[in-house]
């Protein structure tokens, strides 16, 4: 057994009998070199690093379909927006149509009360109010304008 190997061993018996899944050091010892082992059946240690590694072109290709895929799921995404936006512009205008078609019918009642109301204001005469112009420079006298000190 190597030295590194040792000293997992090792750690892994003390957080065996730490946690109290083995009573006994030689129960954790057992019990860290099966861990190990299957460690090592689950992890094949490869030679050669060419295996492992990927080549370029094969990650190129598949950035490429990833790309691809993202397109095509925005471009959808982007449809059904203005799917969306086609269907609530189409409700909204249901919807002033309706409002519009129940004021209609509510407004032509109020057309023949105003009607009426025309008559009844021509007998009253308005007078003109006096804030608005229309008085002469006798009206107000010019001391109510200025202060000329004690009176």
């Amino acid at each position: 057994m190597d030295l590194e190997r040792m000293k997992k061993v090792n750690e892994l018996i003390k957080e065996l009998q730490k946690h109290g899944m083995a009573t006994s050091s030689d129960e954790a010892a057992v019990k860290a070199e099966e861990i190990m082992n299957l460690g090592e059946k689950i992890i094949p240690q490869s030679d050669s690093r060419a295996e492992s590694i990927v080549s370029r072109d094969e990650l190129q290709s598949q950035i490429e379909q990833l790309k691809r895929a993202f397109n095509n799921l925005s471009n959808d995404i982007e449809s059904l927006k203005l799917a969306l936006t086609k269907k609530a512009d189409i409700s909204a205008l249901a919807a002033i149509a309706s409002q519009q078609s129940s004021q209609s019918r509510i407004v032509e009642p109020e057309r023949t009360q105003i009607k009426i109301q025309p008559s009844e204001q021509k007998e009253e005469k308005k007078e003109p109010h006096p804030r608005q112009g229309n008085y002469n420079p006798g009206d107000v006298a010019i001391d109510k304008f200025f202060y000329y000190g004690k009176k």
